[in-house]
């Protein structure tokens, strides 16, 4: 939990962003009574990154090692983390909580590699430019879970699979990013997991694809139970409106598992936080609570 006073190193490992996106989320940090510190390269531009490689891996380096470091925020998602997994000295890690979603699932998956948890819930840029832009849900979900330690349920409807109870490690994210470290040596490990999905801007047949991966790749092998969060602006050009819930329902079917839909993840305006990599509980008519 993070206490009053505690320090905050916010760095951005993949896309760029942009300053006045973080000027009301880093005030919301010092309302809480956080101090934070920036990144020497937050605010770099190199193509569509926020820096090179080498200046994102040395900020995160320096975020996930440095002693008077209690918390890692990601100042935004978009892409490039996965660029930087190779160069973590990931033995020198303390286990200090690190925030964040979408591209950052890269680096969840990889701390729950390492037996690290870390908290999947909203990027600082994700936060709002205001109080009228932001979801106070959210936030207090955030802010209890991190001052707290209070986790907040994700509730969901049964899409299909077996109506029962069952328990793992709540572990997931983006599923584009997943899809992308299969055939990695960073590739998630599903045995004995509940694992959340969600995503962005995807077309169906995209969706599809990247689920015939995970599964074709053993990524989500073992799976205890899945739970997809909402998958805003996915399927958007479909004929049908139940084209993308039918066509994830077929893909995940054959698995014989309890499958939620719905859960309140993702890029959409509510994306309540949860530990990452804990011990958790799905019970297909509560949702998904983190109990470990």
């Amino acid at each position: 939990m993070l206490k009053t006073g505690a320090r905050i190193a916010v760095v951005a490992p993949g896309s760029r962003v942009r300053s006045e996106k973080l000027h009301f989320p880093l005030s919301r940090l010092q309302d809480c009574g956080w101090d934070y510190v920036l990144g020497q390269h937050v605010y770099d531009q190199h193509r569509y990154y926020a820096g090179s490689r080498e200046a994102r891996l040395s900020d995160l380096i320096w975020a996930l090692t440095t002693p008077d470091i209690d918390a890692v925020w990601f100042a935004r998602g978009g892409s490039g983390t996965g660029q930087l997994l190779s160069g973590i000295p990931w033995n020198s890690l303390d286990g200090r909580p690190v925030i964040g979603f979408s591209d950052g699932t890269v680096l969840h998956i990889s701390l729950f590699n390492a037996g690290i948890a870390s908290v999947h819930g909203p990027s600082l840029a994700s936060l709002g430019t205001d109080d009228e832009s932001a979801d106070e849900f959210s936030w207090d979900a955030l802010r209890s879970l991190l001052c707290e330690g209070r986790d907040t349920p994700l509730t969901g409807q049964l899409l299909c699979g077996p109506g029962e109870v069952v328990r793992g490690n709540l572990i997931g994210g983006n599923l584009t990013v997943i899809a992308s470290l299969a055939g990695t040596r960073h590739a998630m490990k599903a045995d004995g997991a509940i694992v959340v999905l969600e995503d962005v801007n995807e077309p169906t047949y995209k969706i599809a694809r990247y689920l015939w991966q995970l599964i074709e790749s053993n990524c989500l092998s073992g799976a205890v139970g899945i739970g997809f969060g909402e998958l805003k602006g996915c399927g958007r050009n479909d004929e049908n409106p139940d084209y993308l819930k039918e066509a994830v329902r077929e893909m995940m079917e054959p698995l014989s598992i309890p499958v939620l839909w719905g859960l309140p993840i993702g890029h959409g305006r509510r994306n309540v936080a949860f530990r990452h990599g804990v011990a958790a509980t799905l019970d297909p008519f509560l949702g998904i609570t983190a109990w470990g």
